[in-house]
């Protein structure tokens, strides 16, 4: 604590009135995540007013850019090709800060959090200007500003789970993958991790001397579900399917059906406006841990 509860109190006490006065017009990056933890703070502030989301606007005129971070990382990052950090290169002559997040002393990491408020705002009135110049700023505010709030209600409820159905579900493709891995096993004739890329590597281009399968511009062997598929297309072997079955039942149960929501049993995932080239939705874990 830098202040007594009393001016800590006070102190939070005008941020809410700012922050839930609607007059006060607000700019945010990312405003999905910033309005949740006001929301789930202790004094419950519900922020009015945001009049436009530069991660939004980027991506209404650069939708691409979703696209290129996933398939340049293989997954999709929050943010992504609309970061903070990306949109400061872009729009503004500030020197690159981000690395301050991570320096240890309080000094810096409160200039790290100003830029960050100076820099969006400065990001804001370019991307505007870019929105009004390749004819997508009625778009936006017709079809993707109005989301955002009808998102965060939908994240703060969250999706109530049937959990004795997704036990169910659980066991079921528990017992299947180990049904598939005893398979795997005799075939091969030794265990194997098909989880392990090291171990899967091994056993297709070393062992069963596979010929090898490289990610997309790249020398770098790949062992994942394209490369199995071209190979199970050529060798017509069981094993194919064995591996992509374990992988696939592994994700699944991973991914869905360890989750069992909150304490009421509800799944809440953070739904992402900017995830897509195409304008569908994507979700994600969200700050509650679920989803």
């Amino acid at each position: 604590p830098y202040w007594r509860l009393e001016e800590e109190i006070a102190i939070w006490q005008k941020v809410k009135e700012v922050m839930e006065d609607e007059k006060v017009e607000k700019i945010a990056q990312n405003a999905q995540f910033d309005i949740i933890m006001f929301i789930i703070n202790p004094y419950h502030t519900e922020v009015k007013g945001l009049v436009f989301d530069t991660m939004c606007g980027h991506h209404t005129v650069y939708p691409e850019m979703a696209a290129s971070e996933t398939q340049a990382t293989g997954k999709h990052r929050i943010g992504g090709g609309k970061s903070l950090g990306l949109l400061c290169s872009i729009y503004t002559r500030q020197p690159y800060y981000k690395h301050w997040g991570k320096s240890g002393t309080d000094e810096v990491f409160w200039r790290y959090n100003c830029m960050d408020a100076c820099v969006t705002y400065e990001c804001a009135d370019v991307i505007v200007k870019e929105m009004e110049e390749f004819g997508v700023k009625e778009f936006y505010y017709k079809f993707v500003h109005p989301l955002i709030p009808i998102l965060l209600k939908m994240q703060m409820k969250g999706v109530l789970l049937d959990q004795k159905v997704r036990e169910d579900a659980k066991v079921m493709y528990e017992q299947e993958t180990v049904e598939l891995t005893e398979k795997l096993d005799g075939a091969i004739g030794h265990i194997v991790n098909v989880m392990s890329p090291k171990q899967l590597k091994e056993l297709l281009y070393n062992e069963l001397n596979l010929p090898p399968q490289y990610k997309k511009g790249t020398t770098t062997l790949t062992t994942g579900e394209e490369a199995l598929q071209t190979l199970s297309n050529k060798f017509n072997s069981p094993i194919f399917d064995l591996i992509l079955g374990i992988r696939g039942n592994r994700k699944l149960i991973g991914t869905y059906l360890n989750d069992s929501g909150g304490e009421d049993g509800r799944m809440r995932c953070s739904y992402v406006i900017g995830g897509t080239e195409t304008g569908r939705l994507s979700s994600r874990e969200s700050v509650f841990r679920s989803g």
